[in-house]
């Protein structure tokens, strides 16, 4: 529910007036996109420098953002388990530093200068949106530490086979994507906005009971899992062909934005496939 609410605040929908209205105008310029056999392969995706150079810079940085929540999250897990005094809190407080950055983080899009001739891209970000940036990193990092410490003294395979599940569902909903034109899965995004209020408004709801009521349905809690994996696979696919427009369409770069967009999307799967593990084990 934490990384969602980052999802809903900067959904990569970029107006909000857009999803009330339908006034999207990515459908009108949908454009044809050749497959990888294709014979022109100067129109080709794998033969577009700037454009594998961009997508590359991206996966980097996504890998160097869950590097950095990794780091973070097995801190505080070593802090919970050693009886580090306010280990816990500092780990729960981990949960307001996340959203209060992803709230201030600014939307901008960075300093770019493009050499075509050697197919290179440098991206120049101010300091405060870097640190904005880290904080969500490291805040969600810590935010996990009591999720992934019971993991560990419950079923401790669970957190490499949620990881490698992670990944594996992220690299075909993008392999996926990568078949689609343009603008293709642009018409997904109201649908997608309304699912994660939805979800959002369901961790709440269930959160509340837990506290008003007591216990939940595991049932429930799986439903909600699988709702989630489903979401956030069908945000990534979204997130891969929004770059890609943008870039064809407009030459918009936001290295650093887009790879929050899927450290996000893959720490919320990776929860939710890691909770599946958990309750399958109870």
């Amino acid at each position: 529910m934490l990384t969602a609410c980052r999802r809903i605040t900067r959904l990569p929908i970029r107006s909000i007036r857009g999803i009330a209205t339908g006034s999207f105008n990515y459908e009108s310029s949908v454009k044809p996109w050749p497959s990888e056999s294709s014979k022109d392969d100067s129109k080709s995706i794998y033969s577009d420098r700037l454009l594998r150079t961009y997508i590359e810079n991206i996966s980097w940085q996504t890998g160097k953002a869950l590097g950095t929540t990794g780091l973070a999250a097995t801190a505080g897990v070593a802090g919970i388990t050693s009886g580090v005094p306010y280990a816990g809190l500092i780990c729960t407080g981990g949960i307001f530093v996340a959203l209060w950055s992803a709230f201030k983080f600014p939307e901008e899009s960075p300093t770019v200068k493009i050499d075509e001739q050697r197919g290179t891209i440098e991206e120049s970000n101010t300091t405060e949106r870097i640190n904005y940036a880290n904080g969500i990193y490291i805040g969600t990092g810590l935010s996990m530490a009591h999720i992934l410490t019971g993991a560990l003294a419950t079923v401790p395979s669970a957190i490499p086979l949620a990881g490698l599940l992670t990944a594996g569902t992220m690299g075909g909903m993008i392999h996926w994507a990568k078949r689609k034109s343009p603008g293709e899965l642009s018409k997904w995004g109201p649908a997608l906005h309304v699912g994660l209020w939805s979800l959002v408004c369901t961790n709440l709801g269930m959160l509340a009971y837990h506290f008003m009521v007591g216990g939940i349905s595991p049932e429930i809690i799986f439903i909600e899992n699988i709702a989630g994996v489903g979401l956030f696979s069908a945000i990534t696919a979204y997130d891969f062909n929004r770059i890609i427009t943008e870039f064809t369409e407009e030459k918009k770069i936001d290295t650093l934005g887009n790879a929050t967009h899927f450290h996000l999307n893959f720490l919320n799967i990776f929860v939710r496939y890691l909770q599946m593990f958990k309750s399958k084990d109870h």
